[in-house]
């Protein structure tokens, strides 16, 4: 993968770095860069996207997560991992029976992923920027979660 714009040493295992009101956008490494292009896509269409960073995902801290997504109500997690066993999986976990809530997990599936250069992959599986977007625009909107 890339690196992208996104540079920070913060050794927290998770923060918030990016405030917003309607929709929590989670990932970790290099991921972030997208999800924070998602957000500012979505600002751009007066969205307000609060994005959080996993500094760690073992042991993993859902705090900023979940204080996130109580206040939301709607929570995308994109990472580039199969679907079994991931992050997004154990955010629901933590969440689950506190709260209601729209998810949306992004990930690779549980598929074979084909072969195509990072940029390439990430869209076919809607880990690119604008499919994060969108999948963001589909919980605010009061579309049907694939969570």
């Amino acid at each position: 993968g890339e690196e992208g714009a996104y540079k920070d040493w913060d050794a927290s295992p998770a923060s918030v770095i990016r405030e917003g009101s309607d929709v929590t956008l989670v990932a970790y490494g290099i991921m972030l860069n997208n999800v924070i292009a998602a957000a500012d896509l979505l600002k751009k269409e007066g969205i307000s996207a609060e994005v959080v960073r996993l500094g760690r995902i073992l042991p993993l801290d859902p705090a900023p997560a979940l204080v996130s997504l109580e206040k939301t109500r709607r929570l995308v997690v994109a990472e580039d991992v199969c679907a079994g066993g991931c992050v997004g999986e154990r955010l629901l976990a933590a969440a689950a029976g506190r709260f209601t809530f729209k998810p949306l997990l992004l990930n690779l599936g549980d598929g074979i992923v084909v072969q195509g250069s990072v940029p390439e992959l990430q869209a076919h599986c809607g880990l690119d920027a604008g499919s994060i977007a969108e999948g963001a625009r589909r919980l605010v909107s009061g579309g049907v979660s694939d969570g």
